[in-house]
């Protein structure tokens, strides 16, 4: 089942409530959304968007220093949005 990246951190976080939670899927299927979000990305016109969700997306699926990293490139790119301030909500709590 493809989901779409923006909402995928968020479901992975609720399936780990649930019975028959399955870390392994979710790893795979949050690598799929990273892959997407990138390549999104590379040709979208909300690129701090898109920044914003793949660092999001890396520290759900435990690549902590890469998302964090990810999220400091927001930084990087002019602010529209709130992205810069989600960036840094995301990077003090990193409750992903």
């Amino acid at each position: 089942m493809k989901r779409k990246p923006p909402n995928l951190a968020w479901a992975a976080q609720a399936a780990k409530r649930l019975e028959g939670y399955d870390p392994a899927q979710w790893t795979e299927r949050l690598a799929a959304g990273i892959t997407q979000a990138e390549d999104i990305s590379q040709r979208s016109d909300g690129k701090g968007w898109w920044i914003y969700l793949t660092g999001v997306l890396r520290i759900a699926a435990g690549q902590r220093e890469q998302g964090g990293s990810e999220l400091r490139d927001v930084f990087l790119v002019p602010d529209s949005r709130m992205w810069h301030h989600l960036s840094r909500l995301a990077l003090a709590e990193s409750k992903f």
